[in-house]
């Protein structure tokens, strides 16, 4: 996919949001991966709207 999203890291009542871009498509509630801006690290997270996605950490 290529498109320009936000990654919302969520773990308890501490948020934290990175830059990211989205590698797949999805619809919302979907798991897809997407790969953080600044680590480079490839991630999956669920897809909250066209342009944010998120994981909850336990």
């Amino acid at each position: 996919n290529g498109k320009k999203i936000s990654i919302v890291f969520e773990r308890g009542a501490l948020l934290a949001t990175a830059s990211g871009i989205a590698l797949e498509d999805g619809h919302r509630d979907q798991t897809i991966r997407v790969k953080n801006d600044r680590s480079r690290k490839i991630l999956r997270a669920t897809v909250v709207s066209a342009d944010e996605v998120r994981i909850t950490a336990p």
